[in-house]
């Protein structure tokens, strides 16, 4: 018995087209510590600390939308 031919199901729409996981190359995480010494001491006090970390991130290499991205889930 032969089955019939299926069509090729839709993935379902999320609302938004982004990965649900950010890969973080391996320099990016070796350049890190360096920039967070970096922010720490050029940003001002006030900034809250998920501001300081993308802005660590996005200084060590990873795009600055990954980086907002990163930090807010750290931080929440």
């Amino acid at each position: 018995m032969r089955l019939p031919p299926t069509p090729p199901v839709a993935r379902p729409d999320r609302a938004g087209s982004d990965p649900l996981a950010v890969v973080i190359p391996i320099d990016v995480l070796r350049r890190l510590p360096a920039a967070r010494r970096i922010v720490r001491a050029t940003t001002p006090c006030n900034w809250a600390p998920w501001e300081r970390e993308a802005l660590a991130l996005a200084r060590a290499g990873l795009t600055p939308k990954d980086a907002a991205r990163l930090a807010l889930q750290a931080a929440a």
